[in-house]
């Protein structure tokens, strides 16, 4: 009886203590790559990517809406060999009462991911990026192949209108994806550095020199709390700036693994 009662104790304490994470496994960035399809639609174009041995693909789409009138959403379908990823960030061109040129702010800018759990062969393989874009003009497709992460998403933000920044609250041990839009409202405007929390890479894109210029990065890891992700430019006029976090998989407290081994230890006795 009383080693029946020591053993109910342990393990009531080991799942106390695996509830606790004193800290994350670090994210892989496995592989990055930037598509356009010149001065044609996203749409028209054939993408691929080795995404071999990820457990998440992240990708960032932004560009050009369309000319005063031909406005639409952007984009309308993302997917990765045939298996949809889910929209996160949906940051659509804005026009005002009146879309004249100069009026109005032309820059779609998405968030898209897929889950490796979600995807039908198991894991992920290079394969052909299956894009649909409606209404859409030029634009930029961003993928970031990550290792590490928790299935879904954290936090995201739209930063506002004629902005160059957002601030966004994270985890600790989290990686941030940030997108700079720009080029809306006849922007022309040159980009010469970022202010990011943690480590970044940036991948610079600019389709001509005027209505369809990108900046997306990533900051891996990120140290927690709310940070500001900001993009140094010469203008922000129909500018903007998206970010969204991916969390990182908790690694068990040192109380949690001695528990689990006193645990292995009882049930060891027992036989």
């Amino acid at each position: 009886m009383k080693q029946k009662r020591n053993l109910k104790l342990l393990t009531a304490s080991l799942g106390a203590s695996l509830t606790v994470c004193s800290s994350h496994a670090a994210i892989s960035v496995l592989s990055t790559d930037v598509f356009d399809n010149g001065t044609s639609n996203l749409s028209g174009g054939s993408y691929t990517l080795n995404a071999f041995g990820a457990d998440k693909l992240v990708m960032v789409v932004t560009g050009e809406a369309g000319n005063p009138g031909q406005m639409s959403d952007g984009i309308s379908g993302l997917s990765f060999d045939g298996v949809a990823l889910t929209r996160l960030v949906d940051r659509n061109s804005i026009p005002e009462s009146s879309p004249a040129a100069g009026d109005w702010d032309q820059i779609y800018n998405d968030v898209w991911y897929l889950d490796a759990s979600d995807y039908t062969g198991g894991a992920f393989t290079n394969s052909a990026l299956d894009i649909t874009v409606t209404g859409g003009q030029r634009g930029f497709l961003a993928v970031i192949a990550m290792d590490g992460t928790l299935d879904g998403a954290g936090n995201s933000v739209i930063g506002p209108r004629d902005s160059n920044s957002a601030s966004l609250t994270t985890d600790p041990g989290s990686i941030v994806v940030a997108s700079y839009g720009m080029g809306g409202n006849g922007n022309t405007a040159s980009l010469s550095g970022v202010s990011w929390d943690g480590d970044v890479e940036v991948n610079a894109a600019e389709i001509g020199s005027n209505w369809n210029g990108q900046v997306i990065g990533y900051s891996n890891p990120v140290s927690g709390g709310t940070a500001s992700y900001s993009f140094t430019d010469s203008s922000t006029a129909g500018a903007h700036v998206i970010a969204a976090e991916f969390l990182a998989i908790p690694e068990p407290s040192s109380s949690a693994l001695l528990a689990l081994g006193g645990l292995a230890l009882a049930l060891r006795r027992r036989k």
